[in-house]
């Protein structure tokens, strides 16, 4: 556990701010094209987001599919205050 918290920390001076996984990858992605194909590619993105928040305690999005051109990151705070 202790590990993992270490990890978050290193994470949290990437942090942004989001209401939820879907509001964090509407506001900080790179916007996806309309098309039927870019639209399940950000469904995935979600989904794979939703399970890297909750197993791991923070999801990111990397710099070169960020619409800030930096690393960014949400942290799943009631996770990490949770972690010895």
């Amino acid at each position: 556990m202790k590990e993992k918290r270490s990890i978050i920390d290193k994470m949290k001076k990437y942090e942004v701010e989001a209401e939820s996984v879907e509001d964090f990858i509407e506001k900080y992605h790179k916007p996806f094209p309309k098309d039927s194909l870019y639209q399940e590619q950000k469904k995935d993105n979600i989904s794979t987001a939703k399970k890297e928040f909750l197993e791991y305690g923070y999801c990111l999005i990397p710099a070169s599919s960020s619409s800030t051109g930096r690393l960014c990151t949400l942290i799943n705070n009631e996770l990490y205050n949770n972690l010895v």
